[in-house]
């Protein structure tokens, strides 16, 4: 069976100091793919820029609706933009925000 990780944040700060190792480790545990989300227009460029890194993670981009109110003008703009990027392969953390 193939394991696939469908909803992980490895843009988050804690990651950072060892996000390699993290995606080393998941890939040892058996997970052949890695979805990394975005939840900003800042989150979802560095979901792209991971994809970018690492050869099993790819990119959703979006902006989760806590994070609406935050905005800057531009951002839709720039999610749009990330949407064409290389191993983006959806537009997510969009939904209701009715939990």
């Amino acid at each position: 069976m193939k394991l696939f990780d469908t909803h992980a944040h490895l843009d988050e700060e804690a990651f950072h100091p060892d996000r390699p190792e993290t995606v080393q480790n998941a890939i040892d545990a058996g997970v052949e793919t890695i979805l990394s989300i975005g939840i900003t227009a800042e989150s979802s460029q560095r979901a792209v820029d991971l994809a970018a890194t690492f050869s099993n993670v790819y990119a959703v981009v979006g902006i989760q609706p806590n994070y609406v109110a935050q905005m800057k003008p531009n951002d839709w703009e720039l999610i749009e933009t990330l949407s064409t990027a290389d191993k983006v392969v959806g537009i997510g953390e969009t939904g209701l925000d009715r939990y």
